[in-house]
């Protein structure tokens, strides 16, 4: 959309040019602009549609060949109304993102949104007012301009009068009429028009210091001239546009430092699905169910994943038929593909952007934040999971689901390595399972990845306490270890004071492996601790073996190999340096 509104501007710039100048040299360059257009987006036509009208308004030609040229537009502008109400090429099919608007919705909220960046209701009202004055007293001007029948040296004026109103009216009535039938809209959708309404919304000071007051005071006396600077009406005006344009001005910085909307406010404003993503790449496991909602955040997730994470990320599920008839797809479609693209895993994690996704996966109540492929991990106990994380940032969230079975079938998850040991003569280790994360070489990882592993346990009684649990990745294990894992299981929500007897209780987690971590062997140690104990006896003794000292027990040997991305290890150190992956 950027490149977009590059080219909006660079067209109409290219035809008023043409019409002031009109050599072949310059209608070619507006030919060759506008043919651009077409291979940057579909909503171009809108804005050369425009540009035929303008070039038919102002061009003189026999009435035939006039008519010929009317009715070519009008089935153009025919054909593509029906290709955006039949969906060819739409948002609806390419991201399912958009509003519900009716045609008088959508003026209202290009309006306030063209004007302050803004949603209704997210800005005072009152601020809209100097860009409303702007705007109507624009539109008079052009207006009046577009109807001359003066003199040639003002041809010009009349010119470039019924280009503006054309750039800028032809598209948005297009845009309306198939919005009378689609309800499909979006401010982005019409950024065709921006520089047409930047230019109307500045017509009453560029005719006052342009061509047009310069063109008709060149006609006059010099005596006359000079009384007429100095008449009150032109003042008057002066200073009535100071001020508009001074009140536009004050909006504008209000709206920068406008607390949770500016860009200056202090509030983060940018979505942050980069630090999202960064504790994604820091937990997964190669066989979790990672799922994207909506759908048409799978760029982002292939981006981030590639740039914050040395192993391959998994595979995502979405659910794209919520962007297909929307009102047709509910509860019922949803647990069906639930069963059918969930079954099998012992873990999920819920990538979603909460606002875009309620244009496709509405929440069933009003006071419900999600719909329902967020409310199925927003309630995991619910759905007889548990719950292992929530993290919530500006526009996205991140929800973890663990499920004590396998998703769907049933089956029960057992560990690959059996291993038996005693922490705090209490909770006791029924074995572990190391996540292969390069396939060809098993129990070997690489830096900048993970090292993901499942702990299973049991109790003989139930604690009275919430532990947490420590891994260690060391080669000399009398130092501070270079990677580890420390907290509560499943980010404390399944505090051990809730485990019971012969319910045993799976974790989930991993060690993030720093991008710069030695390559090499090391030891993978496990241990249990009081948290907030900083007496010598916080640690919980051990009975198992092998194990190193008293507290902690040693699972396995692992191999470590640098990363292959030297992109990935610039970027993956510089954001865990700044602290964004927890």
């Amino acid at each position: 959309y950027s490149l977009l509104l590059l080219w909006s501007a660079t067209l109409i710039w290219a035809f008023m040019r043409a019409q002031r100048l009109p050599t072949r040299r310059a209608w070619m360059l507006v030919g060759f602009v506008g043919i651009l257009g077409v291979f940057i987006h579909r909503l171009g036509a809108l804005l050369l549609i425009g540009a035929g009208v303008a070039w038919l308004l102002n061009a003189r030609l026999r009435p035939r060949w006039h008519w010929f040229a009317a009715s070519g537009l009008m089935l153009a502008s025919a054909v593509l109304i029906g290709a955006m109400v039949s969906g060819l090429g739409s948002d609806r099919a390419a991201t399912g993102a958009y509003i519900p608007a009716e045609p008088l919705d959508a003026l209202g909220l290009t309006f306030t949104r063209f004007s302050l960046d803004r949603w209704p209701g997210d800005a005072p009202l009152w601020w809209l007012l100097p860009w409303l004055l702007l705007f109507g007293w624009g539109m008079v001007a052009l207006l009046q301009d577009s109807g001359l029948r003066v003199q040639d040296s003002e041809v010009a004026v009349r010119r470039t009068a019924r280009s503006l109103l054309c750039f800028f009216f032809v598209p948005l009535v297009l845009f309306l009429l198939q919005l009378s039938f689609t309800r499909l809209y979006e401010a982005r959708y019409l950024i065709v028009l921006y520089p047409a309404w930047v230019l109307i919304v500045a017509y009453p000071l560029w005719k006052k210091s342009g061509f047009r007051i310069q063109d008709s005071e060149a006609a006059l006396p010099s005596a006359a001239r000079a009384q007429a600077s100095f008449a009150v009406a032109p003042v008057a005006r002066g200073v009535m546009q100071g001020g508009l344009v001074l009140a536009a001005l004050a909006t504008s910085v209000l709206s920068l430092v406008q607390p949770r909307f500016g860009l200056f406010s202090g509030n983060p404003v940018k979505e942050q699905y980069r630090e999202a993503i960064g504790v994604l790449a820091s937990r997964a496991h190669p066989d979790d169910a990672v799922i994207i909602h909506p759908s048409y955040l799978r760029p982002l997730y292939d981006y981030y994943m590639a740039r914050l994470s040395a192993d391959a990320a998994p595979e995502p599920i979405s659910f794209a038929d919520f962007k297909q008839g929307q009102a047709d797809f509910g509860k019922r479609e949803w647990e069906t593909q639930k069963r059918a693209k969930l079954a099998g895993y012992g873990r999920g994690f819920l990538l979603i952007a909460p606002d875009h996704a309620r244009t496709v996966d509405p929440p069933p109540l009003a006071q419900d934040r999600y719909g329902w492929v967020g409310l199925h991990f927003q309630y995991s106990r619910e759905q007889g999971t548990w719950p292992c994380g929530i993290w919530g940032f500006v526009g996205v969230d991140l929800l973890c689901q663990e499920y004590p079975e396998r998703s769907i079938s049933g089956e029960a998850i057992v560990p690959q390595t059996q291993q038996s040991a005693t922490f705090g003569q209490n909770i006791a280790l029924l074995g572990y399972t190391l996540k292969t994360t390069i396939a060809e070489k098993p129990g070997t990882y690489r830096a900048g990845g993970n090292l993901p592993i499942a702990l299973f346990f049991d109790v003989v009684t139930q604690p009275e306490e919430d532990y947490s649990l420590f891994l260690h990745l060391c080669q000399n294990c009398d130092a501070p270890p270079p990677a580890s894992f420390d907290g509560q299981p499943l980010e404390g929500y399944l505090p051990t004071s809730t485990w019971l007897p012969g319910k045993p209780a799976r974790v989930d987690t991993a060690i993030a492996l720093p991008a710069d971590l030695p390559p090499g062997r090391y030891q993978l140690l496990l241990g249990m601790y009081r948290p907030g104990d900083e007496t010598p006896t916080a640690r919980l003794r051990l009975d198992g073996e092998p194990h190193l000292g008293a507290e902690r027990l040693l699972l396995a040997e692992v191999i470590v190999v640098g990363g292959e991305n030297s992109e990935f290890r610039s970027q993956n150190s510089e954001f865990r340096r700044r602290g964004a992956t927890p």
